[in-house]
This record gives C-alpha cells, structure tokens and sequence, in this order.
C-alpha cells in the first residue's frame, strides 16, 4: 500500500511541474544529490555501528526525508530576502528529485 501512495505522489509532482525550467531541474538534481549521499552516509554508519544493513524502510525515511528538509529550508531562506518569495513549484521539484534519487539509490544498488 504504501508503494502505491509514492507512485501517487510521484505522478501527481510531475505533471504539476514545468521539468523545462532549469531552476526546476537545478532542484531536482540537488536534492536527488542530497537524498543519495544521505543514504549512503546512513547506510555506513548503521552497518559500523549494528553490524548489519539498515532496512529499505528505514534508508526511504531518511533519504527522502534528508533531501525535503533541505529543500523547505533552502525555501525558507529565500523567503527571509527582499524581492523573495517561498516557491512551492520549488519544493515540488525537491521532493520529486528527493523520490528519485532514493528510488535510485536504493533499488538499483549500483555500489
């Protein structure tokens, strides 16, 4: 069920999305970035510490996690500047790129 609801969720980000504006792709990419190497730096530190892989539930949650809060944050400091605004499109794209990335990450395994 829960696979379902991120099929969901990826469909509806983008067809909401104009992927041909750069700043869009810009988003999608960095937090794609983000979400990979905070799966990775999770996945070391939980095989040092307990000795055995983390689950694919727990990797999704923190990856995906690492980049939309990155993103809202990037969002609200553009809002805290003059001539700014907080751009919802934006963290659409944050999130898409977060999704992507993870499902990239995690299920491909190209280590």
């Amino acid at each position: 069920m829960g696979k379902f609801f991120l099929i969901l969720l990826f469909i509806t980000h983008i067809f909401a999305l104009d992927l041909s504006q750069s700043d869009k792709q810009k988003h999608i990419l960095a937090t794609g970035i983000i979400s990979v190497l905070s799966d990775e730096i999770y996945c070391n530190y939980y095989k040092r510490k307990y000795n055995t892989p983390p689950s694919k539930s727990k990797r999704y949650i923190i990856s995906i996690s690492s980049g939309i809060i990155t993103g809202f944050l990037k969002e609200m400091y553009d809002k805290s500047k003059s001539n700014n605004h907080f751009d919802h499109k934006d963290l659409q794209a944050d999130i898409l790129g977060s999704v992507l990335g993870s499902i990239l990450k995690i299920e491909i395994k190209w280590r």
